[in-house]
């Protein structure tokens, strides 16, 4: 209709009659006072909740006690809604009804502030009551959120059934006219029921249930979990297997079998025997093998039952692998596409995914800008240490002790340097790195392991985990780089390979000192010397490949960064000073050192651009995965399961390491 057309006569009748009767809400009288100005003895507060088609709401009502043994029944207050524009299911409308009227009554205690007085509800939909007194994980969503509303805020015990001719919500819901509401008493004074005796109110909701398909339809559907202890104990599981109901599988197979003779089973001239059990006809009837073995039984693929029984005899034959376990199942059953649901049982066996677990593996990340920008020698440098070594004295009453090796590696340049440590404290620690800086200068940025990287990797590197990887040696450690104005970094646990750089510099440290003492018994200084000499060698080596081509220049080594040439070098006899002023000798040193850093951004700085190892991206791991925690020399059945508490993002789309919580097994 427009807005200036005339309302049709029905609807202009009804308009009039509507506004005729809003006049008499003026004559509707209510009382101020709920208990007539009395002090009641005992107090409840009762709840009537209803939902027609088109609206739906609660009114409450307080039944009061008097000293006299009077009772009285008074409104309270009342709230509706109305029903939303998409149809709902009358029980769902009704199930929102109770919701409000649970909420209502919670808002009641909290205005009124009564306390010890009972409360009910009432609702006339006994499938709503079913809905209540059932765990809300049973049904679907809606359902099992305002469910869960109603046991926050109510108790089952509190709510009952009544019928529609006394829930005076029913005229809430479905509307009343001003001149009927006054002489309404159900509406002001409550139903009958509120005046008598509570030994007569109804207790609890008839358990014969008109409409049991309404409340299955909102219930979730339970999967069955199948299990195998029954059939363990039967002589002839065959017979047991084929009698039971799992979707048919079998006689599925049956009806094939029966009227498609060209099936893919064909080829195992399978037939039926007396039993009513599909077996494999096959070849081998003059083979000295069983019945059973000769002809076994056909089972069907992707069957629960048929898994059950494949993952008893891979739990038998001491978790055996595909083909092991294809092979004993032959023996009796023939499963369909058994290669491929051996292979799936084998897969899916929780014992046999920890003895060989799959690492995760991620694309490994770009390389730091403190690797690939030049920059002073040891500006950026890690450090690590590598040991024991054993320290003997030339006076024969002392006892030899122990000596470890600091391993300072250059980001930038790859030049290597080594400092004896005494001993494993971190007044030693400090102490190499003082020498350090002396001999190479001050650094930027100082990066070290992790202590949990020490942990398991050797006994004897534990006492550097107590002594150097505390948290009162970090913070005595990182006070003294601050003090120097030097940023002491540790990277994260259990990810050596952040630190690959100077790994690879300790383990070449290793190769050439461990080769050159033997079982030699060295004192401090010999000991010393050979490090040095060591130090020498690892500054010597060349960054990138050699060339065979004799008129090629000499290859660029860390030494080439430190004075200019390999440390290994032999001193050129012709080389004379001349009589070049300073200025011109400062160009001159100038114009080599960027010589070598050209050819350090042409020759090594493009070797880099390889990925050697993690060269797939897969996707991101989320947080709260369940995932087995890698320990170093402990068998792999006992490494620990986790869970990924947080992840943290590096510079690129992939995430750059985790946070785990560790988690013993039952």
């Amino acid at each position: 209709m427009d807005w200036d057309e005339k309302l049709p006569t029905e609807l202009h009748k009804q308009w009039l009659e509507f506004r005729n009767n809003l006049t008499k809400v003026n004559c509707l009288q209510i009382s101020r006072h709920i208990f007539k100005g009395e002090v009641p003895a005992n107090i409840q507060l009762h709840i009537f909740t209803d939902a027609p088609e088109k609206a739906y709401g609660p009114a409450a009502y307080l039944r009061s006690t008097l000293q006299n043994g009077q009772i009285i029944v008074r409104l309270l207050c009342a709230k509706s809604r109305v029903a939303p524009l998409k149809r709902l299911p009358l029980p769902r409308l009704e199930l929102c009804a109770a919701v409000v009227g649970a909420e209502l009554a919670t808002r009641i205690k909290n205005d009124l502030q009564i306390r010890n007085y009972q409360t009910f509800f009432w609702c006339d939909s006994q499938i709503v009551i079913s809905w209540i007194n059932s765990p809300s994980s049973k049904f679907h969503t809606f359902v099992a959120n305002r469910v869960s509303n109603i046991h926050q805020l109510t108790a089952t015990s509190q709510w009952r059934h009544v019928i529609s001719e006394h829930n005076p919500a029913d005229i809430l819901s479905r509307g009343l006219a001003p001149h009927k509401l006054q002489s309404s008493s159900m509406w002001f004074y409550g139903p009958m029921l509120l005046h008598g005796r509570e030994e007569l109110w109804p207790s609890k909701p008839s358990s014969a249930l008109k409409f049991e398909t309404l409340i299955d339809l909102e219930r979730k559907k339970e999967t069955p979990v199948s299990t195998l202890s029954v059939v363990e104990g039967i002589a002839n599981p065959g017979e047991f297997i084929y009698s039971i109901r799992h979707n048919n599988s079998f006689g599925r197979l049956q009806r094939i079998l029966s009227i498609n003779k060209s099936s893919a089973l064909a080829s195992l001239a399978p037939y039926i025997d007396n039993t009513g059990i599909i077996r494999v006809g096959g070849r081998l009837d003059a083979a000295s093998l069983s019945y059973d073995a000769k002809h076994p039984m056909l089972l069907p693929y992707n069957d629960p039952i048929v898994k059950l029984i494949i993952e008893q005899v891979h739990k038998k034959y001491m978790h055996c692998g595909p083909q092991s376990l294809l092979a004993n199942m032959r023996q009796r059953y023939w499963p369909i596409k058994g290669k491929l649901i051996a292979r799936s049982v084998v897969q899916h066996c929780v014992r046999c995914t920890k003895v060989r677990p799959r690492f995760y593996e991620q694309l490994i990340g770009n390389l730091p800008a403190t690797r690939v920008q030049p920059g002073r020698p040891f500006l950026t440098t890690g450090v690590d240490f590598c040991g024991p070594f054993w320290i003997h004295y030339r006076i024969q009453s002392k006892k030899p002790h122990k000596a470890y090796i600091a391993v300072y590696c250059c980001f930038t340049t790859k030049a290597v340097h080594l400092e004896v440590v005494s001993d494993l404290t971190t007044d030693a620690f400090i102490g190499s790195l003082k020498r350090f800086i002396v001999r190479r200068g001050h650094c930027k940025n100082l990066f070290c392991d992790n202590a949990t990287n020490f942990v398991g990797a050797s006994n004897q590197l534990l006492e550097l985990a107590d002594s150097i990887q505390t948290s009162k040696a970090q913070e005595k450690i990182i006070n003294e780089c601050n003090e120097r104005g030097i940023t002491f970094k540790f990277i994260p646990p259990r990810a050596p390979h952040f630190g690959g750089l100077w790994e690879a510099a300790v383990k070449s440290a290793k190769h050439l000192l461990i080769r050159s003492t033997k079982t030699t018994s060295l004192t401090y200084e010999e000991l010393e010397t050979l490090v040095l000499e060591v130090e020498v060698i690892l500054n010597s080596r060349p960054l990138t490949p050699l060339s065979s081509n004799p008129n090629d220049l000499s290859a660029l080594t860390p030494g080439h960064f430190l004075i200019g040439e390999p440390l290994t070098a032999m001193a050129d006899a012709k080389a004379q000073s001349g009589n070049i002023n300073l200025v011109t000798r400062w160009k001159l040193v100038s114009r080599l050192k960027l010589d070598f850093w050209e050819r350090w951004k042409t020759e090594y700085l493009t070797e880099l651009q390889c990925r050697h190892k993690w060269k797939a991206a897969n996707p991101n791991i989320k947080e709260y995965t369940l995932v087995i925690i890698k320990e170093d020399n402990v068998p792999t059945l006992k490494w620990p399961l986790g869970r990924i508490s947080k992840v943290y993002k590096g510079d690129e789309v992939l995430f750059a390491w985790l946070m785990l919580k560790w988690f013993q097994e039952l």
